[in-house]
């Protein structure tokens, strides 16, 4: 094995784009699922979606929570999901995988290896990860555990995917609320803040640590796939211009609801038609630097931040309102 290379990015930021985009090349080892090792191992989480205090995990302890994950995924049928993986996974053949797992932290690589060949092998039919590949691993909320990752894999390779903080928002917020709703902006805030810190924290301290701006990947897809193959070392195939999950077609989890089957850039700029001032204040005030390391335009605003937004009810706008002005937003 490889590597890894881990794709890191905040909720709809085009992760699971990129992993799909890479799920059909010969040299790499694509897992179908966010894996969350570092939950699963009892690690404290800071990143809003997947937070958790840390916990003196056993052995029985880790296998049993990785194993409540395999299943919650293969009886997951969420179109907005990370990927749909119902029935997917052969839960007999992981258990068997995961009795080798030894729970001590001075075999953590040697645990998560293992634990990521159980879901491949789960999945292929008993078989291990094929040795001369990259394997590729994506979990929203590894950008705060990049430098412990880099640790336990030398080799490691990082891919940053990084979106439009305006359109990021708009997607995220409306992920988390499925309804017609406006949601609490603070969780969509700190999830935005942890994603961003660590993303120019890794930049500066480790090696191998690339971010690839979304619109560039949608734009110019090939361009874009061929520099990453250039930093793996491995050839451009035209596969990559076409998203699978474990070789079939992958039609995305947008939640417009919109199905693809290849790369497109047509709705780049839609978060325009459907931001609030609120949102745009926030950007603006919290994320300037970002926008201006990244070559992103400063949005103007048109309205004021204390306009209701559509769905905001008047509980949720107090509630929202207030959150801003405590936090100086």
């Amino acid at each position: 094995m490889k590597g890894p290379l881990f794709i890191l990015g905040l909720h709809k930021s085009g992760t699971s784009l990129v992993r799909s985009l890479l799920d059909g090349h010969p040299a790499l080892t694509v897992l179908p699922v966010e894996t969350h090792p570092f939950q699963h191992f009892g690690y404290e989480i800071h990143y809003n979606y997947r937070r958790q205090f840390a916990e003196n995990r056993n052995r029985e302890d880790i296998i049993r929570h990785c194993r409540d994950w395999i299943h919650r995924s293969n009886t997951a049928d969420d179109p907005l999901t990370d990927s749909v993986t119902l029935n997917l996974f052969d839960e007999t053949c992981f258990a068997e995988k995961m009795a080798d797992i030894s729970g001590k932290t001075d075999h953590r690589a040697q645990d998560f290896t293992l634990y990521w060949n159980a879901l491949y092998a789960s999945c292929h039919q008993g078989r291990n990860i094929p040795e001369d590949t990259w394997l590729c691993e994506k979990s929203v909320e590894h950008a705060e555990f990049a430098a412990e990752l880099k640790y336990l894999y030398p080799d490691a390779v990082f891919i940053h995917i990084l979106r439009n903080p305006y359109a990021n928002i708009v997607s995220l917020r409306r992920f988390k609320d499925k309804t017609t709703r406006f949601p609490k902006i603070d969780r969509v805030i700190q999830t935005m803040d942890n994603s961003y810190y660590y993303l120019l924290k890794n930049m500066r301290m480790l090696s191998d640590y690339h971010v690839i701006r979304y619109c560039d990947l949608v734009s110019s897809p090939r361009e874009t796939l061929t520099m990453l193959c250039e930093i793996l070392n491995i050839p451009f195939q035209d596969c990559l211009l076409y998203p699978t999950l474990l070789g079939m077609p992958w039609e995305g989890n947008s939640t417009s609801g919109e199905k693809f089957a290849g790369v497109s850039s047509t709705r780049l700029t839609d978060w325009k038609k459907q931001i609030s001032p609120l949102e745009i204040s926030i950007i603006n005030t919290r994320y300037r630097a970002l926008l201006e390391l990244f070559d992103y335009d400063q949005f103007s605003m048109k309205g004021s931040k204390f306009r209701p937004v559509k769905g905001e009810n008047p509980v949720r706008y107090l509630y929202n309102r207030l959150i801003l002005n405590l936090r100086s937003i």
